[in-house]
């Protein structure tokens, strides 16, 4: 990360030329998500993906967050398209997501929070989709 993308680094810069308490926007994300995702599927198996929820502040409670997770095109004409997005229901701090009938190729998965002003830090991935041969 580069010192000018950092919103701390920034809010410590203002602070000093103005000579102001600056609102710090360190606690904008206050979620991290660890997730997992296969690094490769075979032609006709659906994606899981499962993540947990962790608070950066502490506690023994998980977050309660809406998340999202969107399977895109990695390679080719179509890099970037959305293939799939879901928002699945999190118990206790976990949720799973399948995704079935993905074609075939590279793609990039996120898991992230699905609200406005989000606090989650997001994650992101790679998987492929192997294709199946014909018989």
């Amino acid at each position: 990360t580069n010192l000018q993308c950092n919103q701390v680094v920034l809010d410590q810069i203002q602070e000093i030329l103005t000579a102001r308490p600056v609102r710090r926007r360190d606690e904008l994300k206050d979620t991290r998500v660890r997730a997992t995702v296969p690094d490769l599927v075979t032609g006709g198996q659906p994606l899981k993906v499962t993540f947990d929820l962790e608070s950066e502040l502490g506690g023994d409670e998980p977050p309660r967050k809406a998340m999202a997770v969107t399977v895109r095109s990695a390679t080719g004409r179509t890099k970037g398209k959305v293939l799939a997005r879901m928002e699945p229901t999190v118990r206790r701090g976990h949720g799973v997501v399948s995704f079935a009938d993905l074609p075939p190729g590279t793609h990039t998965v996120v898991v992230e929070g699905a609200e406005q002003g989000r606090t989650v830090r997001p994650v992101t991935s790679t998987t492929v989709v192997w294709p199946t041969s014909p018989r």
